[in-house]
């Protein structure tokens, strides 16, 4: 087993990714004479940098030429005798893991790892931006913004896939006066789906690849349900005539597939009869609001965050930290990622560089301890401080 980190493979599928964009890299990338190299020079670094590393790590395979590395990204990542393969796990990566496919370049799951480990700013698209500004805005005169806000969000979380046009009339009862200007923003967030689909993910409900029998998707949740639907049913069939267009791929992985977590949750505390309020004050108190209950006069701001790694949990809240953009939140995590050494690592891991305060918990847990407090009586402050 080798030693270099989960650091090291995320910077190896970030080169993998270069090598597939512009095919005149690899070109410069294997040439030998020094405008090749020049023009390539940050692949040639990494190549070397690569070797050296493989040198000083006892049973690691050593690629002698760029060749030999390509088809090392061919290969388990288990089988490179690089890397620690007890911090892989750690972080929840699969060390079955290949990089690069023999027949459609970088694999689906190498960049669905590579997309958590890089969205810690959690960078929305321009379109929810200006919806959120343009409701923060019209708040002041206009309360229902708040309301309004939450059904335009959600519409996109439930509707992944939508027929040609969005139905105007419906919208506008929705929306009211302000119906042209959330219809307009909704047409921005979706687009004409071109090629041939025969499902859906049965996790994101968006379109499913299938290529050469191999099935991708945009999350690592996605890879887990359609590995436990292997049939894929009709219930997940694509409906050529029904479904015209689909969310754009940065509004389904940065509001549609965080969005059902955070839906999710709030189905779960209205099941066990508490009052909540989605993204409340616009986003600005995280992602749910239970509101006052049993003898308690305190509201619960609750943050949801579903990232498979705690290392790409933590580093999200470190650089809201550095930003003073870490909300007064409770952090949630979906039950089946929360483990008890999921938190425990999140919390060294932000405890090290310098971040305490931070309150991390699984949505069953938030769910037990709301419950607990309401039985018997105690103070929301006693558990949720």
């Amino acid at each position: 087993m080798g030693t270099s980190t989960h650091e090291k493979l995320i910077r190896t599928i970030e080169v993998a990714n270069e090598l597939e964009k512009n095919i005149q890299n690899l070109v410069f990338f294997l040439g030998d004479d020094r405008e090749s190299t020049k023009k390539s020079n940050y692949l040639v670094n990494f190549f070397r940098q690569f070797q050296r590393e493989s040198l000083i790590q006892e049973n690691s395979k050593f690629p002698g030429t760029p060749y030999e590395f390509l088809e090392l990204l061919q290969k388990p990542i288990k089988d490179w005798g690089f890397f620690n393969l007890q911090d892989l796990e750690q972080q929840k990566i699969d060390t079955d893991l290949i990089i690069l496919s023999q027949t459609s370049g970088v694999t689906q799951e190498a960049n669905n790892l590579l997309h958590e480990f890089n969205s810690s700013e959690e960078i929305e698209a321009e379109v929810i931006l200006q919806v959120l500004k343009y409701c923060r805005k019209h708040i002041v005169t206009d309360p229902s913004m708040q309301e309004k806000y939450v059904l335009f969000r959600t519409y996109l979380i439930r509707n992944p896939l939508v027929e040609a046009k969005h139905r105007n009339r419906s919208i506008n009862k929705i929306f009211g006066r302000d119906g042209s200007f959330f219809i307009e923003m909704l047409h921005e967030c979706y687009e004409n789906i071109i090629g041939s689909y025969k499902r859906i993910c049965p996790h994101c409900g968006w379109t499913l690849k299938i290529k050469e029998g191999e099935k991708s998707c945009l999350s690592r949740d996605c890879i887990e349900s359609y590995q436990s639907n292997t049939g894929l049913d009709e219930k997940y069939a694509f409906n050529e005539r029904k479904h015209k267009r689909r969310t754009l791929e940065i509004i389904q992985r940065t509001t549609v597939i965080p969005g059902l977590q955070e839906l999710k949750l709030a189905e779960l505390l209205q099941q066990n009869k508490f009052e909540i309020v989605l993204y409340p004050n616009l986003e600005a108190d995280g992602d749910i609001q239970i509101l006052p209950f049993a003898n308690s006069k305190q509201v619960i701001n609750i943050d949801v965050k579903n990232y498979s790694s705690p290392i790409a949990l933590a580093r999200k809240l470190l650089r809201d930290s550095d930003k003073s953009n870490l909300k007064d939140c409770i952090i949630a995590v979906p039950s089946d990622k929360g483990s008890n050494s999921y938190i425990n690592l999140t919390m060294r891991y932000l405890s090290d560089r310098g971040l305490e305060g931070v309150t991390i918990k699984r949505f069953q847990t938030i769910i037990d301890e709301l419950k607990s407090i309401r039985k018997e009586k105690k103070d929301v402050s006693d558990i949720f401080a």
